[in-house]
């Protein structure tokens, strides 16, 4: 039997359920010690991909937000930019995003 999560009621991911991911280490897990992550690697990452998938509980973007933003921020960003917002992402304080697009869309 599926279980609804509170979110998919409220249709809204709550802050706290960020912070208690954040506790728990299911943020940046793939982020290095000396950034704020636990310095995992892309199978870290995917455990918990797949225990997410076993709990029937995607739609939180963890997994957008751990292994897409924060992989740009820690890579390609300033060292200011890294100390500022690297810890944050992995406490689930701030969350991380991204928008794209296609060269044409919109047309």
């Amino acid at each position: 039997m599926f279980i609804i999560c509170r979110w998919e009621k409220a249709g809204e991911v709550s802050r706290e359920l960020w912070e208690k991911a954040g506790k728990q280490g299911l943020l940046g897990v793939n982020i290095a010690e000396h950034h704020g992550g636990i310095g995992g690697d892309l199978y870290s990452a995917a455990v918990v991909w797949e225990e997410q998938g076993y709990s029937n509980c995607t739609g939180p973007g963890f997994s957008l937000h751990s292994d897409i933003v924060m992989p740009y921020i820690a890579n390609y960003g300033s060292e200011e930019q890294i100390k500022h917002f690297i810890p944050q992402m992995t406490s689930g304080k701030c969350i991380g995003a991204i928008a794209m697009t296609e060269p044409g869309a919109g047309r």
